[in-house]
């Protein structure tokens, strides 16, 4: 193919003169000088990921042909992907959320990129999108215009790869301008770094847990008389067992709104995670990750406070929530942090030295879960077993998240030499 397109450029007369390669451009380093190739041409330089794709494109802007995929613009393309992509990844079980996420990431980059002739990426032909403006022009606007993070670029680049795989199985390209490695491609945006403030273990120590649910009965002391409403002995009794559970079992917010009464078995001291709510739709999925599906054990006294709230809760049936509003309704997203964050933290804080106070957030329970784990003699170094507990996609998820937090090589080989010299060979 190569030998092709390189035999047909030569007798057009486009020859090594029209090109450059810039080193420093690790990702698109060929080059087209278009004002070469047409004199007419306003833009300058057109950036490539290989050469032959540079000189295919001055190919067809030399020879002026066109092709019924030459008329696809990426909006044309994208109206004939949704349905593909979505019987796809039906068939290949992926959840709903993540189907809408990719399909939305796609429509918002489509109407939100602009080229430097005030074009749309809906607008521009799907053929004349090349690796130069992928990685020069929409990924410098996601990050410099749009303030988008590494990972929020990555996951539209994913997306937006695919639109251009199915473009190359229909015939209407024939490279795919998005890279695979976003690592390359992205190397100059910062990425966030996801590790957890090792000081917050210290903070949240063990008992903490009981003494912030000792906080909750002060808060009907501080309620003002309009909203006394909000602190009946049940709600208080919701907002313990809210606490206790999150801090007890590590579920997200979303799988704990989604909880029925179907999933808790109080006999056995199980939860089965089956389902999340998700925050934009606000309708059931299958989870964040693969592995969001999973049982969790419940503690003794989470049980005895569970079994308490259910008996006195209107809404106890199978098919019932277990955290729902006051008609049974499923809980807004922000009920955690605002109905019970905001009113039980001031409390807690009084007791404190200024220099020791903490500022918290509903996910903190789940980190104080895992904090936990990690730090008991049962749990130690084992990472498989913490991951599954915490429904995360995979081990390395869990390293990189809570590294910080594992023993360190020595202590943990000191326990297996310990191990290993109390069997007798």
């Amino acid at each position: 193919m190569a030998n092709i397109i390189s035999k047909q450029a030569s007798e057009l007369g486009i020859d090594s003169t029209y090109f450059r390669y810039y080193k420093s451009k690790f990702y698109t380093p060929h080059v087209l000088l278009l004002n070469k190739v047409d004199s007419k041409s306003s833009n300058l330089k057109k950036y490539f990921k290989t050469f032959e794709e540079a000189q295919a494109f001055a190919i067809r802007m030399r020879t002026g042909e066109r092709s019924v995929y030459d008329e696809k613009t990426f909006g044309s393309v994208l109206i004939l992907f949704k349905p593909y992509f979505i019987k796809v990844a039906t068939r290949n079980k992926l959840t709903r959320s993540t189907i809408n996420d990719c399909i939305r990431n796609l429509d918002v980059i489509s109407k939100i990129f602009m080229n430097s002739h005030g074009k749309h990426l809906s607008e521009i032909y799907i053929n004349e999108i090349t690796s130069g403006d992928i990685s020069l022009d929409i990924v410098e606007y996601l990050h410099n215009e749009k303030s988008f993070s590494f990972k929020t670029i990555t996951n539209y680049m994913s997306c937006l790869r695919k639109v251009f795989d199915f473009s190359i199985r229909k015939n209407y390209i024939k490279h795919n301008p998005v890279v695979k490695n976003s690592n390359v491609l992205y190397a100059d945006i910062p990425k966030k770094n996801q590790s957890i403030d090792s000081s917050a273990v210290v903070r949240l120590h063990e008992g903490f847990l009981d003494e912030f649910i000792d906080c909750v009965d002060k808060t009907i002391e501080r309620a003002i008389p309009s909203k006394k409403h909000f602190f009946t002995p049940f709600e208080l009794l919701r907002k313990k067992v809210c606490i206790n559970f999150a801090g007890s079992t590590g579920l997200r917010s979303g799988e704990m709104r989604a909880l029925r009464w179907q999933d808790v078995n109080l006999d056995s001291g199980l939860v089965q995670v089956n389902h999340a709510i998700e925050n934009k739709t606000k309708k059931l999925n299958e989870g964040k990750t693969k592995n969001a599906r999973r049982t969790v054990p419940l503690k003794a006294n989470t049980v005895v406070l569970l079994k308490q709230y259910k008996l006195q809760s209107k809404y106890n049936k199978k098919d019932n929530f277990v955290f729902c509003r006051k008609d049974g309704s499923i809980l807004i997203m922000n009920y955690f942090n605002h109905c019970i964050i905001k009113h039980v933290l001031p409390i807690y804080n009084e007791k404190l030295p200024k220099s020791k106070q903490i500022n918290l957030s509903w996910h903190d329970m789940r980190h104080y879960y895992a904090s936990m784990l990690l730090y008991s003699d049962k749990f130690k170094d084992d990472i498989e077993a913490i991951a599954l507990l915490m429904g995360h996609a995979n081990t390395n998820f869990t390293k990189e998240v809570y590294g910080h937090w594992f023993a360190s090589d020595t202590s943990r080989m000191e326990r297996l030499q310990k191990k290993i010299e109390a069997i007798n060979f």
